[in-house]
């Protein structure tokens, strides 16, 4: 049987807070993935200019026994490591997305499509 144009009415209005709200974690889930992306680029451009700053400079000799790489590697995995075992891993990348998208959901309405809208700005960026 075909709902009545009442009931078509009564649907919607129940639905359409719900729907405005997941649309809206999901369009701002995107927005912040999308510029997480983006600044995570200008970064990289930034750290390998840098990099490559210093291999020239040590190369030529303007840096004398030139930059201690493992030193670096090793003070920034100690630090980015949540789990204790010396080693960057997956555990560790879940840890910090569960707490990327804890505190972009906090106090928002809707919250349910963010994270999808989030990688999705990711992929996109």
């Amino acid at each position: 049987a075909v709902p009545s144009p009442d009931e078509v009415s009564n649907m919607v209005e129940q639905l359409l807070p719900t729907g405005l709200k997941i649309g809206m974690g999901t369009a701002l889930g995107f927005c912040s993935g999308y510029a997480v992306k983006q600044v995570g680029k200008a970064a990289a451009v930034g750290i390998g200019i840098i990099f490559v700053t210093i291999q020239v400079l040590s190369y030529n000799g303007y840096i004398s026994g030139g930059a201690n790489w493992k030193k670096l590697r090793d003070d920034l995995v100690a630090h980015a490591d949540t789990d204790g075992d010396g080693e960057l891993t997956m555990t560790d990348v879940k840890h910090y997305w569960t707490k990327f998208i804890d505190i972009m959901t906090f106090n928002l309405p809707g919250s349910a499509g963010f994270a999808a809208g989030a990688l999705l700005g990711l992929k996109q960026g």
